[in-house]
């Protein structure tokens, strides 16, 4: 492994203020096939997060897979193949482990900046969203954050990062563009639009916002070390009392996938060990009442 490559993923866990530059905003147009990368209409996606929560913004996390590991899910598999086609993506996917996350929401969000590196790709499945984007690096002659300021950034430990005090509440495409065009030009600020179809990758800790007023269903890829960091941040966070509440399901393959049409044989036809592997979860329930004392 680069030197380089390996700064990069010591440094995942880095804030702005620790690392400095970030990544710019990606934006691919056209780059898939919704209904080929989901394997269905994604409205089917839609339906379904609806309908287990009445309110929305509503997120289904899957597990972190390694990029080629067999047994991952079919859509983790579609969607490896479909970032790894695209050679704008070439340093995100070069990586060993990543996890996808489901977001759909009917809304957008209110301008913020993620506290660590969150290099995100950005798979739009259905609908259609303007974006806002404010490099959040740049500084004036005596170090000072210009858009930081510009935008009177706050922060909470409850949070990942920062917030404005300016703009406290969602955008409206007006405003977004005002913003743009008043914020200091070293900020890099721009205002795009990502549409069904389209891929988009940009560095969390660049200001950024959403306006849209129908359902978006977007697919985002978290890769290597970047991953980790918003796996452990996700677990602080919701152990905070504001967050508690906010689960809604679990997802597990049945225990008896495991199993062929027979409970005395695996799912490869080996026969299965019963009494071996009470023995084993007996002796680790022994380790873990150990530990507790």
């Amino acid at each position: 492994m680069s030197k380089r490559k390996l700064e990069e993923e010591d440094n995942a866990h880095l804030s702005l203020e620790e690392i400095g530059e970030s990544m710019p905003p990606c934006h691919l147009k056209n780059a898939f096939n919704p209904e080929e990368l989901t394997g269905c209409h994604p409205k089917g996606y839609c339906g379904m997060l609806q309908s287990l929560c009445e309110r929305l913004p509503i997120q289904m996390h899957f597990e972190p897979c390694e990029l080629d590991e067999e047994g991952a899910p079919p859509l983790f598999k579609r969607c490896v193949a479909l970032l790894r086609s695209k050679p704008e993506l070439k340093e995100l996917m070069d990586v060993d482990k990543a996890r996808v996350k489901l977001r759909l929401s009917g809304k957008g969000k209110f301008v913020h900046r993620n506290r660590y590196r969150r290099r995100n790709i950005i798979c739009c499945l259905d609908g259609e969203q303007w974006w806002l984007f404010v490099k959040s690096a740049a500084k004036d002659a005596n170090g000072v954050a210009l858009a930081d300021t510009f935008l009177n950034s706050t922060s909470n430990k409850n949070w990942n990062g920062y917030r404005s005090n300016a703009y406290p509440k969602g955008l409206s495409l007006e405003e977004m563009k005002r913003i743009a065009s008043e914020v200091h030009p070293d900020c890099e600020a721009k205002v795009l639009q990502l549409k069904a179809g389209d891929v988009m990758t940009f560095d969390g800790r660049w200001w950024h916002a959403t306006q849209y007023d129908s359902p978006v269903l977007n697919l985002f890829f978290t890769p290597g070390k970047d991953m980790e960091v918003a796996v452990r941040e996700h677990h602080r966070r919701m152990a905070m009392p504001f967050q508690k509440g906010l689960k809604i399901a679990t997802i597990n393959m049945a225990k008896c996938s495991k199993l062929s049409g027979n409970w005395q044989q695996d799912k490869t036809g080996a026969g299965v060990e019963w009494g071996k592997l009470e023995k084993e979860a007996e002796e680790g329930k022994a380790v873990d009442d150990e530990v507790k004392k």
